[in-house]
């Protein structure tokens, strides 16, 4: 039986504050300084203005959307400016506001979480609910993610050859990454990835063996 998905947002209030803060910066706050210079064109500063108003609208729109949404098979991040997909296989962690992926290449990819931004003259109530979201997705993340590898380690002997060769190239790079990323934290490394890489290496000189 698969989990429900964990699907995280801030209240309305605050969505609608944030929704509200980033019209009247991106919208409000250019169309002032162009009004304020003088020789500008009428023209100008109208085209200015609705340039602003539309981007501040879109921006807004995106603040009122930011959610964070993790299945089984992935995640759904939907930030201010775009939204992007991260398939469980290529997560490697959490790690404050960012969640960090690799790619298929094996390089190290960083997500903002931007529905999770805070400044530090935000309520404490807003910094403590920040705080239980991303505990929460830590917590998930140890299930959908790490909870996976063990079987992936199984059904290494069964992919192809190019599937093989992804599955490796991943696994050792996230498991590069998440020892990087720990390094200075008071936190043992992660080992998780261990079983994973080992079983895809064997398989992977065992197929390159003369037959």
């Amino acid at each position: 039986m698969q989990a429900q998905p964990l699907v995280l947002e801030h209240e309305p209030r605050l969505r609608h504050a944030s929704a509200v803060g980033m019209f009247l910066f991106v919208a409000g706050l250019p169309t002032l300084l162009v009004a304020g210079i003088a020789g500008v064109p009428t023209t100008a500063r109208v085209v200015v203005g609705l340039c602003c108003t539309a981007v501040g609208a879109y921006l807004g729109v995106r603040a009122e959307r930011a959610v964070v949404v993790c299945e089984s098979d992935g995640m759904l991040i939907r930030g201010f400016v775009r939204s992007r997909r991260i398939p469980v296989r290529d997560a490697v962690g959490l790690r404050g506001i960012h969640l960090y992926g690799c790619s298929p290449r094996g390089r190290l990819r960083r997500s903002r979480l931007s529905g999770f931004a805070t400044t530090h003259r935000a309520p404490r109530s807003v910094h403590d609910r920040n705080d239980a979201h991303l505990d929460e997705l830590s917590r998930r993340l140890d299930q959908v993610v790490y909870g996976g590898l063990r079987r992936r380690a199984k059904k290494a002997r069964h992919l192809n050859g190019d599937a093989l060769a992804r599955e490796l190239r991943l696994a050792t790079a996230a498991q590069r990454w998440e020892r990087r990323l720990l390094r200075g934290l008071d936190l043992p490394e992660l080992t998780v990835r261990d079983k994973l890489v080992t079983s895809a290496a064997a398989e992977t000189k065992r197929r390159a063996l003369p037959r």
